[in-house]
C-alpha cells in the first residue's frame, strides 16, 4: 500500500509540474499575443493616417491640375515622340480611352501629387512611366 501511495504521489507531482509548465507557456504566449495585437493595431492606425493623408492631399489638388495632366497625356498620345495616336486619348470608335486616364493619371500622376511632388514633376513621372510601357515600345520598335 505504501508503494501505491508513493507512485500516486509522484503521479500527482508530475501532473502538477506539467500543469505549472502549461500555465507558464500559456502566460508567455498570451503576452506575445498581446504584443502582436498592439503591433497590428499600430499598423492599422498608421495605414489609416497614410490613407487619410493621401485623401487630404488629393482633395487639395485642384480639378484644373487634373485637367492639365489629362491634356498633357492626350498631347503625348498624339505626339510623334509619344504614342503617335492621331486621336490621342480618343479611341477609333470615338470613345475616350478611360483605361489610359485611369492607368496614367490616377495610377501615376495622382500618387505623385499625393506624395507632395509639383504638378510638373508629377506629369514628368507620368510620361516617364508611359515611356517605359509596352504600348510605347510598340509605337517605337527601334527603341528597345
Amino acid at each position: 500500500m505504501a508503494g501505491d501511495i508513493s507512485r500516486l504521489t509522484w503521479t500527482v507531482r508530475a501532473l502538477a509540474l506539467a500543469s505549472a509548465l502549461t500555465l507558464v507557456v500559456a502566460g508567455v504566449e498570451g503576452s506575445a499575443l498581446r504584443r502582436q495585437r498592439g503591433e497590428v493595431q499600430r499598423l492599422i492606425d498608421e495605414r489609416a493616417r497614410v490613407v487619410s493623408g493621401q485623401h487630404e492631399v488629393w482633395a487639395r489638388v485642384a480639378a484644373p491640375e487634373f485637367a492639365r495632366a489629362i491634356a498633357a497625356l492626350h498631347d503625348y498620345y498624339v505626339d510623334d515622340t509619344g504614342l503617335r495616336r492621331p486621336k490621342g486619348l480618343f479611341l477609333n470608335d470615338g470613345d475616350i480611352d478611360a483605361d489610359a486616364i485611369a492607368r496614367w493619371v490616377l495610377g501615376v500622376y495622382a500618387p505623385a501629387r499625393a506624395a507632395g511632388q509639383s504638378h510638373d514633376v508629377a506629369v514628368g513621372a507620368m510620361l516617364e512611366a508611359l515611356h517605359d510601357s509596352p504600348e510605347y515600345k510598340a509605337a517605337h520598335p527601334a527603341i528597345r
